[in-house]
């Protein structure tokens, strides 16, 4: 018998909870556990058996997009339909695949009216509580620290240099090739990294980097969880491991200049010994 804390069921028990969230509105928590779930099994499907040895469709994709239009992600909602819909899956299922097309309705109408020259007006008492919900709910309104802005504008011209080779190593262009945030790429790459995928480990940290540059301690994921981002340290672990060291070395000094990723880490030991 498969335990229930089997890396094949496990997304089915991080999936549900995604749903359970959802529908008692707890975007953040639906969201973390979605992501968490897709981290194992991202390829939707039908007519699952559950460990209960009950059915159940797998539609993560169509529920994210539910996700990012309840929190006010429009260009993620639409793009997560988008993939919901070229599976196909969703097709066979009539009444989601309705809603869904209701949704991309107000998906587009709410695009429409963001780019719209005479912008309906909304009061401040409703504007202050929108853009405290916006500073919650995302990274991208996180505040930067002025030593830390400048030293990412003194390292940006080797970052890009970094990357350009680690893409160019991939086969890959210079542009984001997903639609997700950051941290679900580097979670993904962690993930990588502890079953050994080394080149899957350096495309999913290439794709985190091109989202978010900068290190940081404690950066914010999902709304209220936290994580330390040192992937330029995690770069250079993995490209040691695939034996390119001229993309170990630069990416380890640049970690070293952010000073963000801690020299006790086993991993900080690990590849600055194996590059001496």
């Amino acid at each position: 018998m498969i335990s229930a804390t089997s890396p094949d069921t496990k997304w089915q028990k991080d999936y549900k909870l995604a749903l359970e969230n959802l529908e008692k509105q707890d975007l953040i928590s639906s969201l973390y556990f979605i992501d968490i779930a897709m981290n194992s099994n991202d390829v939707p499907s039908l007519d699952v058996i559950g460990e209960d040895g009950k059915k159940f469709d797998y539609l993560p994709y169509y529920y994210l997009g539910i996700i990012y239009f309840k929190m006010g992600k429009y260009p993620l909602a639409l793009s997560s339909f988008d993939l919901s819909e070229k599976f196909g899956f969703i097709k066979r299922r009539p009444d989601l695949f309705e809603n869904l097309q209701k949704y991309r309705l107000f998906v587009n109408n709410k695009l429409i009216l963001q780019v719209s020259d005479t912008p309906p007006q909304i009061s401040k008492t409703e504007d202050k509580q929108i853009q405290a919900r916006k500073k919650f709910l995302t990274d991208e309104y996180e505040e930067t620290v002025p030593a830390q802005r400048d030293l990412a504008n003194q390292l940006k011209g080797r970052e890009e240099r970094l990357l350009h080779a680690v893409r160019k190593e991939l086969g890959l262009p210079n542009e984001p090739i997903g639609i997700y945030p950051w941290y679900f790429y580097y979670e993904r790459a962690m993930k990588y990294i502890e079953e050994n995928q080394w080149r899957e480990a350096m495309l999913y940290l290439s794709e985190s980097l091109l989202r978010k540059s900068a290190p940081k301690l404690n950066a914010r994921r999902y709304g209220v969880w936290f994580k330390d981002y040192t992937p330029y340290l995690y770069l250079a672990y993995v490209a040691m491991e695939l034996d390119n060291i001229a993309i170990a070395k630069e990416a380890f000094q640049i970690s070293k200049s952010y000073a963000v990723a801690d020299p006790s880490d086993p991993i900080y030991e690990k590849v600055k010994s194996g590059l001496k």
